[in-house]
């Protein structure tokens, strides 16, 4: 159990601990452990949860408070929204704890969410796990591992071969025979052993390989300072559509869940559209309509980004200015559908690198 579930899961008891038992935390942590292994695709379904947004998936939340249930028979299974929500942040941390393979998918969703609106007070807590998690992600995902090179163990097959030669000179049928197993086992063993070992050497060899070239990409990109999508320089852009298409064009240089310098690649791009080191906050609706309309349509049309839409404000916009010719037609239904003025202001780094964050996320559900 988490040394901050208690404190986690006290708001679910009113303020009070009265019910705030240690066998009801044993029994809810029991279910959390449950609902949180191999979630797959349902861990973006658990972040909504976490959220409060409990109007998704009607078989994930059935299975997800099954969970519990099984824990706690006394559990209850409805008018417990806020609970629901606690105990999906916890799964969640329960996640990045483990390193899972869908905690990539959980950080970016839950941070991406997040990042225009205030997170929840209850989820508060699970965003700064998820911060620290993608933190140290990003920190170790481009370390060089120490690759062993493959060995063909000789000593145990050279006594193999000793006893065989040793039982054809005896010439006794049966036991050369056996000699003659025990040596074709041991044979089988090593270049068993030293075939795993050298595929082991490749895949991280080739993984680095990969990562490099990346990071080349990364560099003559940042180095030429040229759009790869529009063919032009990014200083003949206007700041908001510099960030938007700067943002979007760094995460298809990198795999997902991204590299640890995102933001200061991105100022130093935006700063060749700017001309200054800094710029003032940018309109979310400025941002988007300053971008090309065909732009915007490669974009949505390229993420597939309906799956992870409702977790990505900026990619949200981005598709709502799709639905009509008028600059500011889509901001209302915008409002609506996200709770979000379409007037908040973001740096531009920061709204590059949300952009960054929300295409990666959609690159990595796509995979999935």
């Amino acid at each position: 159990m988490h040394n901050d579930f208690a404190d986690w899961y006290r708001p679910c008891t009113a303020g009070t601990e009265v019910n705030l038992t240690g066998d009801l935390l044993a029994n809810r942590w029991a279910g959390i452990e449950k609902a949180a292994k191999s979630p797959g695709q349902e861990v973006l379904n658990m972040v909504r949860v976490a959220l409060g947004r409990l109007g998704g998936s009607t078989a994930f939340l059935v299975k997800f408070k099954a969970a519990f249930k099984e824990s706690d028979a006394a559990f209850q299974m409805s008018g417990n929204d806020l609970e629901l929500s606690v105990l999906a942040g916890s799964a969640l941390c329960w996640i990045f704890s483990q390193k899972a393979d869908e905690a990539d998918a959980a950080s970016l969703a839950l941070l991406s969410a997040v990042s225009i609106t205030k997170a929840p007070e209850w989820c508060e807590p699970f965003v700064s796990h998820a911060t620290a998690y993608l933190d140290g992600r990003l920190r170790e995902l481009r370390k060089n591992p120490v690759v062993r090179q493959p060995q063909f163990a000789t000593k145990k097959l050279k006594q193999q071969f000793d006893v065989f030669a040793a039982r054809l000179a005896e010439n006794q049928p049966p036991q050369t025979s056996e000699a003659a197993k025990q040596m074709c086992e041991a044979l089988l063993q090593a270049m068993s052993a030293a075939t795993e070992e050298a595929a082991t050497a490749i895949g991280q060899l080739a993984r680095q390989s990969d990562l490099r070239r990346q990071e080349t990409d990364v560099l003559w990109w940042l180095t030429a300072g040229v759009s790869r999508d529009l063919g032009e320089t990014f200083k003949h852009l206007k700041t908001p559509a510099a960030s938007m298409i700067a943002g979007k064009e760094l995460a298809d240089l990198v795999s997902p869940p991204g590299i640890l310098p995102a933001k200061s690649i991105l100022q130093s791009i935006i700063a060749s559209a700017t001309g200054k080191p800094a710029g003032k906050p940018i309109p979310l609706d400025t941002a988007v309509n300053t971008t090309d309309a065909a732009w915007r349509q490669r974009l949505v049309g390229g993420l597939a980004i309906d799956r992870v839409a409702d977790l990505c404000p900026l990619l949200g916009a981005v598709k709502y200015s799709l639905t009509t010719d008028k600059a500011g037609g889509w901001t209302g239904a915008y409002r609506k559908a996200y709770g979000i003025d379409p007037k908040t202001a973001l740096q531009p780094v920061e709204l590059a690198h949300e952009i960054h964050r929300e295409c990666l996320l959609a690159r990595l559900a796509a995979e999935e």
